[in-house]
């Protein structure tokens, strides 16, 4: 007699050996340091969402994609490498948030956020690469709603 598993609940379920579900994998200890050196204000504004994200700087031709971290705070989006600000968007500019997909490197289609930011003078697009795109995009939409972190 041998012991006996249900291997199609486990695929259902997505329990087994290799599980590689979202929810339940394991974090790195890099990854909950990172997390624990997150600020939780940025220029006197809470910070609702943080998290490691890459920007495209540059044209589409010759694109530049830039490591760092995106931050949401109630007023705004920052993007920081290191102590140096790549960029701020203001939540009341934002006339458009999208998951689109794009090219990341030759021959690569990856989901990418993009932002239209629109003011008087000025229209620009933001597009971010990071984890959970759909997370963050209703995240931004609460806020620039108003409803911040409990939507």
């Amino acid at each position: 007699m041998g012991i006996e598993r249900d291997t199609g609940a486990m695929k259902r379920t997505a329990y087994g050996r290799f599980n590689q579900a979202a929810q339940l994998r394991l974090r790195s200890g890099l990854e909950m340091q990172r997390e624990m050196e997150m600020p939780s204000d940025i220029e006197g504004e809470e910070v609702i969402k943080a998290g490691q994200a890459s920007y495209q700087d540059g044209m589409r031709t010759r694109a530049n994609w830039k490591p760092g971290y995106l931050y949401l705070t109630k007023e705004r989006l920052i993007f920081l490498q290191g102590a140096n600000k790549l960029f701020e968007i203001s939540l009341n500019s934002l006339k458009d948030i999208s998951i689109i997909q794009r090219d990341w490197v030759p021959k690569k289609k990856v989901e990418q956020l993009q932002l239209m930011q629109q003011s008087d003078s000025l229209k620009k697009v933001f597009f971010l690469f990071a984890r959970n795109l759909k997370e963050w995009k209703k995240t931004i939409e609460l806020s620039k709603k108003g409803d911040g972190k409990d939507g």
